[in-house]
């Protein structure tokens, strides 16, 4: 038979501590589903690869492309042509030889993983990252992008071996993780919950006024910690 909650001992305290302790139990299934980043997209209409193509400046990206298909080609005197004049030395055709040699063999499939852009006053730089897949493995181009004046130059070209796919990489696993992961994993579900116990405190607190503006620093908080799941660091 079910107890009237107006019978029960201190009754706001226990209906504030289930309340709690069902926040929390939401909260931890949320900061564990957003490992997932298309899962908060996917209600737009959006996944992570159409927003990234959305937000990817197109003619960067082609001229990313472009100059690693002139790599893979050994074309190396257009893509010297294109290059910042500060990358330029005289190891430059050196190090492009060395970065072609990664290329094993025609790629199955390439697409962007990642994108970012810095615009200034007159200026933009655009960092964009290429997975190329082969028969056996993965290669990872990285560039830079620098617009001027509305000249294009390369600022940075990087190309990397994986063993896997970025996907893989990213995923979120508990499998082979250390110390740093788990620690880091359970200080966030910890301050998380105890932010949002600091917030229901707060909110139920007679302060006057002042409670909003304690309330709203409770929820955006004061400096930040971030962990790489995948590397630890």
């Amino acid at each position: 038979m079910a107890i009237p909650l107006s019978v029960v001992p201190d009754g706001r305290r226990a209906l504030s501590a289930d309340w709690i302790r069902l926040c929390g139990l939401l909260l931890l299934v949320l900061s564990l589903g957003s490992c997932d980043r298309n899962s908060y997209l996917r209600p737009f209409g959006y996944d992570r690869a159409s927003l990234l193509k959305r937000y990817t400046p197109q003619d960067d990206e082609s001229l990313a492309i472009d100059c690693v298909d002139l790599l893979q080609q050994g074309r190396y005197e257009e893509i010297e042509k294109r290059l910042d004049p500060s990358m330029k030395n005289s190891k430059t055709r050196e190090s492009l030889a060395e970065m072609a040699s990664f290329f094993p063999s025609k790629p199955i499939s390439t697409k962007t993983v990642d994108a970012s852009v810095v615009r200034s006053r007159d200026s933009s730089i655009t960092s964009i990252t290429l997975q190329y897949e082969f028969a056996r493995g993965w290669l990872l181009a990285q560039l830079v992008i620098q617009t001027r004046d509305g000249l294009k130059t390369i600022g940075g070209f990087h190309v990397t071996p994986i063993a896997e796919s970025v996907e893989v990489m990213n995923e979120f696993t508990f499998a082979d993780k250390g110390i740093s992961q788990y620690a880091g994993l359970v200080l966030a579900i910890f301050v998380s919950i105890f932010a949002l116990y600091e917030f229901v405190l707060c909110i139920r607190t007679k302060m006057g006024r002042e409670k909003w503006f304690w309330a709203i620093l409770i929820l955006i908080g004061a400096g930040r910690l971030t962990l790489n799941w995948t590397t630890g660091q």
